[in-house]
């Protein structure tokens, strides 16, 4: 394998879903020589899909406060279920990337959902940091008051991100928000199929006793050569099946019943991935 980090970087390309713990331990062998050519796949437009996925994540292995800011802006580029990545990584530099992360998450200009996680991002940096939560929980309860201030005027993008600034208030069990929340509610700006007035109780409940998640780069990498192997052992196993069902007379062929398994929930392969993020458009072929 080369030793030219821009040539290992390149093979993180948008459609490699898997790829090999050889090339992310070579690309993580190159130190601080890697954080640039990382940071250049986030503020690619082109390079949407898998190679967001692996740069944030490496970026967040390194640890360098340079990659910051180019995570946080994602959010002002990307609108894709891939900024679940770019979300977990900021997250993971916790207060250092806080208040990166709200300012995107303040940016009028992106749609709703690279806002909503750019918040995701800023509520799981705190851990459970008291003084960390209050900083946050006062960030969203200005942009909820501007919301209900503004109810008759909102954006279609605004009323949705409502929903996700009162999740994400409840689940840091902000009391100085208890009041606002339910404005929003009555103004009926919240989403009740997203969180509902029972929804907000039971967060409250929970209180400090609720811990933040916290994405672990380095648990992540760990872990990754097995989750590679377990990955192509069943790609093996499919591969076989579809062979397998080939040869069978046309008149008892059954087709292979992809797992009913939501886009959200855990792959069924085991990968620790969630199921979009893994075997949802093989399964769907």
């Amino acid at each position: 394998m080369t030793d030219s980090i821009y040539d290992l970087v390149s093979e993180l390309t948008p459609e490699n879903d898997w790829p090999t713990p050889e090339l992310l331990t070579a690309i993580m062998a190159q130190g601080d020589a890697m954080v640039t050519p990382l940071c250049q796949i986030l503020t690619d437009p082109e390079m949407e899909g898998w190679s967001l996925h692996y740069a944030a994540y490496l970026l967040a292995l390194h640890g360098s406060p340079q990659a910051i800011p180019a995570l946080a802006n994602t959010f002002r580029l990307f609108d894709t279920d891939f900024l679940e990545s770019t979300s977990d990584a900021l997250s993971a530099f916790g207060e250092a990337g806080i208040e990166s992360a709200l300012a995107a998450a303040r940016d009028p200009e992106p749609r709703w959902y690279p806002r909503a996680m750019a918040i995701t991002a800023a509520v799981e940096a705190t851990r459970d940091d008291t003084v960390l939560k209050e900083r946050v929980a006062a960030s969203l309860r200005e942009m909820l008051a501007d919301f209900v201030a503004r109810q008759g005027s909102l954006t279609e993008d605004e009323i949705e991100l409502v929903s996700s600034v009162v999740t994400d208030l409840s689940s840091l069990a902000d009391p100085a928000a208890r009041e606002l929340i339910e404005a929003a509610f009555v103004a009926e700006l919240v989403d009740e199929l997203v969180i509902d007035r029972k929804d907000v109780q039971r967060a409250y409940g929970k209180g400090d006793a609720h811990p933040r998640r916290e994405f672990k780069p380095h648990k992540w990498f760990a872990e990754y050569p097995a989750d590679y192997r377990r990955h192509q052992e069943e790609e093996v196993k499919r591969a076989k099946e579809k062979e397998r069902q080939k040869q069978k007379p046309r008149g008892l062929a059954k087709p292979v019943a992809a797992p009913k398994l939501g886009r959200n929930d855990p792959c069924w392969c085991g990968s620790g991935k969630k199921y979009k993020q893994c075997h949802l458009q093989s399964d769907t072929k």
